[in-house]
């Protein structure tokens, strides 16, 4: 089977409710929240993968944690999928 694969950035920022994930892609489209996004790629037949922390803010620890302020995630389709 072959696959197509897409990369999405997404990053903790302020908005109206507080915080929360938001992916922008190039094309100027942005998704505010993670469930939004997911079910968003997975009705179009979109599989997240993978999941990759890239940076984390040392100075916010959530119950003494450390906060992932910036992740990407990789999400896999077969090639001739929707």
């Amino acid at each position: 089977m072959v696959w197509d694969y897409q990369t999405v950035s997404v990053l903790w920022k302020d908005v109206a409710n507080g915080g929360d994930w938001v992916a922008s892609w190039a094309n100027g489209r942005t998704v505010v929240g993670l469930p939004v996004l997911l079910n968003a790629l997975g009705a179009t037949g979109w599989e997240l993968v993978s999941v990759v922390p890239r940076i984390w803010d040392e100075s916010v620890p959530r119950d003494g944690h450390l906060q992932c302020q910036e992740m990407t995630l990789i999400f896999k389709k077969p090639r001739n999928a929707v």
